[in-house]
């Protein structure tokens, strides 16, 4: 009769050291995936960061393209005039 008693304590402690691992197993997998989530954020937030400074820059600087704004006839400036 002990030795059956001896047997199901057994399980009863290999069955709780299980669920203990299984629970932290399952804490670091969600940790790890919202960790990896954060970063994949942050990395997308920064690529719009860029964009949106490169779009600002070309704003501010609308004569840094290589081409020539057209000149209104009207202001006198330009081909033909002395």
């Amino acid at each position: 009769m002990a030795e059956c008693n001896w047997v199901e304590v057994v399980q009863a402690v290999a069955v709780i050291v299980a669920s203990v691992v299984a629970i932290f197993g399952i804490n670091a997998w969600k940790r790890e995936y919202v960790g990896k989530r954060r970063m994949e954020l942050a990395e997308e937030v920064l690529a719009m960061f860029y964009e949106v400074r490169d779009v600002m820059h070309d704003i501010r600087a609308p004569f840094s393209f290589g081409k020539r704004p057209a000149i209104p006839p009207w202001l006198g400036i330009g081909v033909g005039c002395r």
